[in-house]
């Protein structure tokens, strides 16, 4: 071994030694102490050198998920209404300042990137956070969104602003546009504009958010231009939140078009409302209480009243009230977010969370939704549709889709707007018809491309603005 050997091996370890080092440096501009737990989601950690194999589902057909579900075209005839807690709507927006007019020195910052779980490579890789423009347009043009966990502080004014131009076409005057106006950016050409309502914390004790910056919870709504511009359609937050949980979506007239190419579709009454009672549809957008032990404090004084299992329960009180005052006024009422409840052991993996309050939680939550003494009645759209399939929308962050997931997001309806009614004769004369009522479809989107940056998954509903009856033979 001669020296100019020795000499070159230590020239390639010296060179392979500053290259990690400088390697491992933070950016000048990168403050260390700014990573904060109020980023969603957050920055990706430093990746280990080997990982561990991939937990195996069980043998078990009944606690295994059905395939995958891609969303179904959209239909004329129906709306659609899509609900998605997308854990911080942030990652989802274009840059707030225009690229233009960003210093030079923002091109070269470190930006946290999402994660998630390849499972085919058992490796974390960076996500894509999804356009919300394109997501409308996989979506086929929902008529509703209600999205949940926006995370976006009251008087952010920019981030609201940046979530409008988000969800609708470029101006004319954009760059991306051509020489006759059409639309060069990625989402495409044409397509629906649409509304956007924000329901936002007020509460300065228990909905502070990150070194009180109160971006925290909150609530968006997404309504196509056409459904929006219903007459006598509105958006309202209730008196009684004030953690940003909750928004009223009134269509007292619904329009149904599928939006389409070129935008939205002629519309259709909301029918069945019932003679002398003004009626329609009414969504809520929810993000409900998760019941936990910490304290929940008087939003006047600050004062410590008890924990988040009561207000957890409390809410549930105030939700049905709202929505039985609508039904007794003969609306259809459709309850689509977060309420973070696992009903029965059939929507959850491997199993139910089972402390006390957490019982008492779901106890409270089927009694006032769900049960028929002294309840609301609500179908639970998945089940009606679906029966025993299971499927998840939740798992929690930086697990394996598989290992652990629960069913918390929910999009209950009225039951008037079920299909279980049978009446004698009608039509033919002969055997039955069946009322198919409003209830058209339902399903839970967790494709690896709608699991995204978010902890949870979308799911949805078709609804009919009018009933329809289908024809059942005796012993079919």
């Amino acid at each position: 071994m001669g020296p100019q050997f020795l000499l070159e091996t230590f020239t390639l370890v010296a060179l392979a030694d500053r290259a990690g080092v400088a390697h491992h440096l933070p950016h000048p501009e990168m403050n260390l102490h700014d990573r904060s737990s109020s980023l969603s989601p957050p920055p990706l950690k430093r990746r280990r050198l080997s990982t561990p194999p991939l937990p195996s589902l069980p043998s078990n057909p009944r606690a295994t998920t059905q395939p995958s579900t891609h969303l179904p075209p959209s239909s004329s005839s129906t709306l659609r209404i899509l609900s998605w807690n997308i854990n911080g709507i942030t990652p989802c927006l274009p840059p707030v300042i225009p690229q233009n007019q960003r210093p030079i020195t923002k091109f070269f910052a470190l930006t946290p990137t999402p994660t998630r779980v390849s499972k085919s490579a058992n490796i974390a890789t960076p996500a894509r956070a999804p356009s919300l423009r394109r997501c409308l347009r996989r979506w086929g043009w929902p008529a509703v969104v209600s999205l949940q966990e926006v995370k976006i502080a009251r008087a952010d004014t920019a981030t609201k602003d940046a979530v409008r131009r988000a969800v609708n076409p470029f101006t004319l005057s954009s760059s991306r546009s051509d020489e006759e106006g059409n639309d060069l950016g990625e989402e495409g050409v044409g397509g629906p504009e649409y509304d956007v309502w924000f329901g936002l914390p007020r509460d300065k004790f228990n909905a502070r958010g990150p070194g009180g910056s109160g971006r925290v919870y909150g609530v968006c709504m997404l309504v196509r231009r056409d459904v929006a511009e219903t007459e006598g359609a509105r958006v309202e937050e209730v008196e009684w939140d004030l953690e940003g949980r909750v928004l009223a979506l009134e269509i007292p007239c619904a329009s149904a078009g599928d939006g389409g190419e070129e935008g939205a579709g002629e519309g259709v009454v909301w029918e069945g409302a019932g003679q002398g009672r003004r009626g329609g549809l009414v969504v809520f957008g929810i993000y409900a209480v998760n019941g936990t032990t910490l304290p929940y404090r008087e939003p006047s004084t600050g004062i410590i009243t008890g924990d988040r299992h009561a207000h957890k329960r409390r809410f549930h009180t105030h939700l049905r009230d709202e929505v039985a005052r609508y039904e007794g006024d003969g609306w259809d009422v459709v309850v689509a977010g977060d309420l973070n409840i696992s009903r029965s052991s059939l929507d959850s993996y491997p199993s139910q969370r089972v402390g006390v309050d957490h019982v008492a939680n779901r106890a409270d939550f089927e009694e006032n939704f769900m049960n028929a003494r002294g309840g609301l009645r609500m179908m639970d759209s998945f089940r009606e549709m679906k029966g025993e399939e299971r499927k998840y929308t939740y798992r929690p962050p930086g697990r394996v889709w598989g290992a652990g997931m629960d069913r918390v997001d929910l999009i209950l309806c009225s039951r008037g707007m079920g299909g279980n009614e049978f009446e004698e004769g009608r039509g033919s004369g002969q055997g039955k018809d069946r009322k198919r009522g409003r209830l058209v479809d339902a399903g839970i989107l967790d494709t690896e491309e709608e699991r995204g940056p978010s902890d949870h998954v979308p799911l949805y509903v078709d609804v009919s603005p009018a009933d329809a009856t289908l024809k059942h033979e005796d012993g079919g």
